[in-house]
């Protein structure tokens, strides 16, 4: 999760990756809070195909899956550039931080593993992508 989060905030360079955290700080927030947070403001990616498609290409995109006991830890990941051959059960590549840390698949067994069904594909856009793209919707 701090992972993620330092990576955001240096793509971003300002105070937009604070939407990814709980109201009371980066202390108070966990992946399944980070994980309701993407849904709440970035636009859906709709498969893991297409989210590796997209970092591929230089966007930052993100993998979360909530987990439905909140008592339990969720996960969040930033999917990296990759530009072998996709494998759906292996799914993106992700820079991956937690109890095991580096670059991996999302499908392992270190990273979302079973939970990679499961999961969700954002697309953190800055204030002023959201807005043009808000703009394109209407």
């Amino acid at each position: 999760n701090v992972v993620s989060y330092r990576t955001d905030t240096a793509y971003f360079n300002d105070s937009l990756v604070t939407r990814m955290l709980d109201d009371r700080g980066i202390g108070n927030t966990n992946a399944n809070k980070m994980g309701e947070n993407l849904k709440k403001f970035y636009p859906s990616i709709s498969a893991g195909w297409v989210a590796q498609a997209m970092a591929n290409m230089g966007f930052n995109t993100k993998i979360s899956y909530i987990n439905p006991d909140s008592n339990k830890p969720g996960h969040i990941a930033t999917v990296v550039a990759n530009y072998g051959t996709y494998i759906p059960a292996l799914g993106p590549l992700v820079a991956q931080g937690g109890a095991y840390n580096g670059i991996m698949y999302a499908g392992a067994g270190k990273s979302f593993g079973s939970t990679l069904n499961n999961s969700n594909y954002y697309w953190m856009l800055s204030d002023r992508q959201l807005d043009i793209l808000n703009r394109i919707k209407k």
